[in-house]
């Protein structure tokens, strides 16, 4: 495993939205916490989210949607496989300070069997620890440079910059603009914000599109008028937007207030079209605006939304909604407790660390319609999506435009 300043920040965005995995051996046989024949075998995962930082507001939803998860598990293969999973959330506040105050007891947890996370900051405080822990982390968001390579954490939503690229490149399919496209790149100025444009710009290599402009803005800021200036004084002929909760809709009135062409305008997962619509943004404001994701939340009929709707109808859980953030982490639950399941199977219910992180490794599962398929590469743990679905606002809501896109790779 690296030992690098990159090791070092890509083990500690892990852990923001990591599963907690056993802290004492990983041979299967100390993990469970009920002997052979006298009940479940019971296993935590250690789950990470912000209940205290700039995506507060998202934690209660996104717990509950990890529960929805785990109770499903519960209650179909672990009954089967004599075995039962709790969840065990700390808040990491998105912040590397208090990630890092959280290791020893997220590392630590005597029957803990992997770990959720999401967010750059969580994996830098979690840092070198978590890399050499052998602890099968998954991160519920999109995955970061420092990530290259082999290594403990997975990321099944994929790369955002991949998927912009993908984006970019369809939109490319009907362009019939006299040169290249015009595209600015717009982000927040955090490690992952840096990520997205540098991975779009290096997927882009070789296409006939321009990248005239590369703005991050500031996660603090509240007014958006300079950056909204220089995007459209670049003259874009399609600008990408992955920002923040508050930044987005900052940027999405902004430009519609400027007389922007706003069919122009492109949006991705963590940020995208449904999600706007629940934060409040006008149908005025996104009608014509495309998006692009691995997420194919507008399928109705998926196994997946079959799920997470029963459960929205159960009435069990507080703050669930069928949207974007929470989906992202309903995608990186199910692959973790697949993983899970699949080795329970092997191992007659008595696993550890090693064993979950075995069937990571080898892993290709099912999106449950929500994703394609979800495939890692052993080589390279940032590649878990393999297809993209652009999707636009029209009349009101969000309409599907083009399924199973294959995703562009990453370098």
């Amino acid at each position: 495993m690296r030992t690098s300043k990159f090791a070092v920040l890509f083990s500690a965005a892990l852990l923001a939205v990591t599963v907690s995995a056993c802290g004492g051996s990983d041979s299967g046989s100390d993990a469970g916490s009920s002997a052979a024949g006298s009940g479940p075998s019971t296993y935590v995962i250690t789950s990470l989210t912000d209940f205290s930082g700039p995506f507060a507001a998202r934690g209660p939803a996104v717990e509950a949607t990890r529960q929805v998860v785990i109770d499903w598990f519960n209650e179909d293969q672990g009954k089967k496989l004599g075995v039962k999973l709790e969840q065990k959330t700390y808040d990491d506040g998105y912040d590397q300070a208090k990630a890092a105050q959280l290791a020893p007891k997220v590392l630590g947890e005597e029957k803990g069997i992997g770990i959720l996370f999401s967010g750059a900051p969580t994996l830098q405080g979690l840092g070198q620890r978590l890399l050499s822990s052998g602890i099968p982390a998954v991160n519920a968001g999109p995955p970061y440079s420092f990530n290259k390579g082999e290594g403990n954490v997975f990321s099944p939503v994929g790369d955002i910059g991949s998927a912009w690229s993908t984006g970019i490149r369809e939109k490319l399919g009907t362009w019939k603009g006299s040169g290249p496209m015009r595209v600015a790149l717009v982000s927040f100025d955090g490690a992952s914000g840096q990520d997205f444009v540098k991975s779009a710009v290096e997927t882009l290599a070789g296409t006939n599109a321009e990248v005239v402009l590369k703005e991050f803005i500031p996660v603090t800021a509240n007014d958006v008028g300079v950056n909204i200036e220089r995007v459209v004084g670049s003259e874009p002929d399609l600008v990408v937007l992955g920002t923040t909760d508050v930044l987005q809709p900052l940027l999405l009135d902004g430009l519609k207030q400027r007389k922007f062409d706003m069919t122009k305008v492109m949006l991705s997962q963590h940020e995208g079209l449904s999600y706007m619509t629940q934060l409040g943004v006008s149908p005025d404001v996104l009608e014509g605006v495309w998006e692009v994701t691995t997420l194919n939340y507008a399928n109705e009929q998926s196994e997946a939304y079959q799920i997470f709707k029963k459960a929205m109808d159960s009435g069990k859980y507080k703050d669930l909604e069928w949207s974007t953030p929470n989906l992202l982490n309903f995608s990186g639950t199910m692959t973790l407790v697949k993983a899970i399941g699949r080795a329970a199977e092997k191992h007659n219910g008595k696993i550890g660390n090693a064993e979950v992180l075995a069937e990571l490794n080898a892993g290709t599962f099912d999106g449950m319609g929500l994703q394609g398929e979800i495939r890692f590469d052993p080589a390279d743990r940032r590649i878990g999506a393999t297809t993209a679905f652009l999707y636009r606002y029209e009349g009101g809501k969000v309409v599907p435009v083009t399924n199973d896109i294959p995703l562009v790779k990453l370098p």
